[in-house]
């Protein structure tokens, strides 16, 4: 994606429920507008909890986990980063990172 943050201000637009987040792509200095909102979901998931998850919407097709990171670098401490309906998609690492990320659940509880 190649991006960096748009010029920070004290409050972001709303649309529709969304926070809307303009970010300059780098390379072409085109903005691109990010939507975000808090993750909310009929069932409880311990590995997206709600108070501390949250839907991104309009990412660019080419983004990346390493993209997610850099845009909330200072702002936000990412834990995981969750691309659903990706073609080509790794199962198998997903299931992965989801027991791995359970394990350190339990680890933690149990102290």
């Amino acid at each position: 994606m190649g991006t960096k943050k748009g010029k920070k201000s004290s409050s972001l637009n709303e649309v529709g429920g969304y926070k809307v987040l303009p970010v300059e792509v780098s390379d072409t200095g085109v903005v691109h507008y990010l939507y975000f909102r808090q993750h909310s979901s009929n069932k409880e998931d311990i590995l997206k909890p709600s108070d501390r998850t949250i839907f991104m919407t309009n990412l660019p097709a080419d983004t990346t986990e390493r993209d997610v990171r850099r845009l909330f670098q200072g702002v936000a401490r990412i834990a995981r980063v969750i691309f659903h309906g990706v073609v080509g998609q790794d199962v198998i690492k997903t299931a992965a990172a989801d027991a791995r990320m359970m394990s350190e659940l339990a680890s933690a509880m149990a102290d």
